[in-house]
């Protein structure tokens, strides 16, 4: 439910222009209002709180201490709880008492064929698989101390990957710039299929892999996104139009498909007709690249070189976090990824943690709240009352945006 506040009264002291904003249109803005029972904490309506939007946290994140590359790319928690995270200097290992850090540096033990991690999944045995720019496919053995590369020799087309996707059992999905690659085991060498689908030979832009409900692979490469059968690799087409910018992300949903692009539009697709039912620009007035999109919280989550946008399901921005406003780290963000109800974020100088709160933040920026809070009481009608050293504030518990 969201909620407003009006100013009802005024304490005799007034203060500076610069501490209040005294814009009518300001102190109408609206916002969420959340109670537990009806039992309000005091220090959560103060403006020192950590909280960067109205319903999620932000945490610094231990592991980003013990990373020597901040550029995260890929995050992967395996089938013992352990959690893998590549960079594009070598990979690291984390099972809460250790950690192992994977390097081209190391011979044997540790060593991985290329630092730079784009992809990683865990293969059908167990075994912990690797796309990497510069060795292609590697796997780990079965002690997972060591990767070795299985890519396919004297194909230099199918050494720099930038996508990895698991198929149906023993098959794997790779993407290179321009390369859509398929393998139904590991023994064998990729399949590329640009060369027996006539549909996908010419890309006009990189290429997205997202898992369809139902089973098929959804892929898409610069303004137009398929339907692929693994088994028969029969495809057949969703959506072909144009967009402003190539698709960079792409999250299926029920009954749409959620689209972001290099240029910051976002787009919701029909999957049934392929007609576009609704499309926003995130920022018309800078240049802005999707490079990771997701739900989370309720709210799709959008990564940008500029920060994070948080969109409802009919595209209206709710908050928008970055470097100057926020704990991020960087703007650029290059990992979106929910591990354990928790959201793992991945930037360019480190990783930081989301968590759904309990609690929601208002203050003298966000809701003209006077910032010294002295006492609050909610009616019947569910409004909250609140009294600080610059007069009585009325959070309206009726009123919806």
């Amino acid at each position: 439910m969201q909620h407003r506040a009006t100013k009802i009264s005024e304490h005799r002291r007034r203060p500076e222009n610069n501490q209040l904003s005294n814009s009518r249109s300001d102190r109408r803005r609206y916002f969420r209002y959340r109670t537990v029972g009806h039992f309000i904490f005091l220090f959560f309506l103060l403006a020192y709180s950590f909280s960067s939007s109205a319903t999620v946290n932000l945490h610094h994140s231990q592991i980003s201490t013990r990373i020597g590359d901040k550029a995260v790319t890929s995050a992967l928690i395996d089938t013992n709880g352990y959690l893998w995270i590549g960079t594009q200097r070598g990979l690291y290992f984390f099972n809460g008492a250790e950690s192992k850090f994977f390097s081209t540096r190391n011979i044997g033990q540790f060593g991985i064929p290329a630092s730079d991690i784009r992809g990683i999944s865990e293969y059908i045995d167990g075994r912990i698989v690797l796309a990497t720019y510069g060795a292609g496919l590697a796997i780990s053995n079965e002690n997972q101390d060591h990767f070795f590369s299985v890519s396919d020799k004297g194909k230099e087309n199918t050494a720099y990957l930038t996508e990895l996707h698991n198929g149906r059992g023993r098959g794997i999905w790779a993407t290179t710039n321009s390369e859509l690659l398929y393998k139904n085991d590991l023994s064998i060498v990729f399949e590329r299929l640009k060369e027996t689908i006539p549909e996908i030979k010419d890309p006009q832009g990189p290429w997205v892999l997202t898992d369809q409900e139902g089973g098929e692979l959804l892929v898409s490469a610069g303004s137009e996104i398929w339907a692929l059968e693994e088994d028969s690799l029969k495809i057949r087409g969703i959506f072909s139009s144009n967009l402003h910018g190539m698709i960079s992300a792409v999250l299926d949903k029920n009954k749409f498909i959620f689209v972001g692009t290099d240029k910051g539009q976002v787009v919701i697709i029909n999957k049934n007709s392929g007609e576009i039912a609704a499309s926003k620009i995130l920022d018309s007035n800078h240049q802005t690249t999707i490079t990771a999109m997701l739900e989370y919280d309720g709210y799709l989550w959008i990564g940008t070189n500029r920060g994070i946008f948080t969109l409802t399901e009919d595209l209206k921005i709710d908050n928008f976090m970055s470097s100057e406003n926020s704990i991020l780290p960087n703007d650029h963000i290059t990992l979106l990824k929910v591990i354990n109800e928790e959201l793992l974020i991945g930037t360019y100088s480190g990783l930081v943690h989301a968590t759904p709160s309990t609690f929601e933040l208002f203050n003298q920026h966000n809701s003209e709240v006077y910032n010294d809070i002295m006492c609050f009481l909610e009616d019947d009608k569910n409004n909250l009352w609140v009294g600080t050293f610059n007069g009585i504030y009325m959070l309206e518990g009726n009123s919806t945006k």
